[in-house]
């Protein structure tokens, strides 16, 4: 029996005057109507608040807000003290949602007695780019025992991020309201990347069950003339990311294996990474950030477990271990040279 749920679809907007409409249609649009939209203005400067009102006005369902600039996190902290619904459902201004979204989400609500803490579901960002949190056409439910064994530790990286991964993202799934607010679930608004990925991996670990479904219900819309924090490197990034790491370890060390060879190849991948960001966009200044970091226990201990597989393992294994810290930095330096002089004779 249709249980008639009332979702409220969360909504930050910031500077979005020319894209918003499209995902605020793609609510207007539902097949299933017992919905809420609730739009966070996060302090916009350009013609958002107009574009916002006007089609608020239209439409009572439409809830808009106007707040001072906090960031997406204390947005959609902001839209959850807001909201009246059953079930939540993150949209970003630049995506939106397939019309049967919520008509498929509240037939699956209702097919079942019991509240699930949230669902999973499909999403594309092309024809060809699509995933699914199951490879089956029917739907999988999954209860505490298999979250916590599976999909929380691939989530913080435990395992390769391949069959019991989730996606770090908010956007593909639907909260239910009583879960997040039982187990005081929101966003850290401390941190400008990432904040999802936290979101996800705290409300795993909470969860006692879900259900994960093949639909696609999601559309992101990868636009390169949209400035996505996300995509950006700043100053504190890389302090950030070893500090989210050393939580994590001393939160769950206690039930996983923070010595597996994934993990430590896997983020010693990513540091890398921030280092070649961090050299492009501070040049000789890096030196000392990279020094810094290097010397963080985290980082030490990912060293120690490592069995080198690359020349970069080796050599940041053995720069760390004998602490020559500048050898790192100069490894930067020299890839840089080198693709200079490969760009010449290309």
């Amino acid at each position: 029996m249709n249980k008639n749920i009332l979702f409220s679809v969360i909504m930050p907007v910031f500077n979005r005057e020319h894209i918003v409409h499209n995902a605020i249609k793609s609510i207007l649009d539902q097949c299933y109507s017992n919905w809420e939209l609730i739009l966070v203005d996060d302090g916009s400067t350009d013609n958002t608040e107009a574009v916002c009102k006007k089609i608020a006005n239209q439409d009572n369902r439409i809830i808009y807000y106007k707040k001072e600039n906090g960031g997406v996190s204390s947005a959609r902290n902001f839209g959850l003290k807001q909201m009246s619904g059953d079930y939540v459902v993150f949209l970003d201004s630049d995506d939106s949602l397939d019309n049967n979204c919520l008509s498929t989400l509240n037939k699956y609500i209702s097919d079942t007695d019991d509240a699930f803490d949230f669902i999973c579901y499909g999403t594309a960002s092309s024809s060809e780019k699509i995933w699914k949190p199951v490879k089956s056409e029917t739907p999988v439910f999954i209860g505490e025992n298999e979250i916590k064994n599976y999909y929380l530790p691939a989530h913080i990286n435990i395992y390769p991020q391949t069959t019991n991964f989730l996606l770090n993202y908010i956007w593909n799934k639907c909260f239910s309201s009583d879960f997040l607010k039982d187990n005081n679930l929101h966003f850290d608004e401390g941190r400008k990347t990432w904040e999802d990925g936290i979101f996800n991996v705290n409300c795993l670990d909470k969860a006692k069950n879900a259900l994960l479904i093949p639909e696609v219900l999601h559309t992101a819309y990868n636009d390169p003339t949209i400035d996505h924090l996300s995509s950006n490197f700043y100053d504190s990034q890389i302090t950030n990311y070893l500090q989210d790491e050393t939580t994590l370890k001393i939160r769950f060390e206690t039930h996983y294996d923070f010595t597996s060879q994934h993990y430590c190849h896997s983020n010693l991948n990513v540091l890398k990474i921030l280092y070649s960001k961090a050299y492009k966009k501070y040049g000789k200044q890096s030196a000392k950030l990279i020094e810094t970091t290097a010397k963080e226990p985290i980082v030490k201990h990912w060293v120690l477990n490592v069995v080198p597989q690359t020349n970069w393992e080796k050599f940041l294994k053995k720069s760390i271990m004998k602490q020559h810290y500048k050898d790192i930095y100069n490894f930067y330096v020299l890839n840089e040279i080198k693709n200079k002089i490969f760009s010449i004779f290309k």
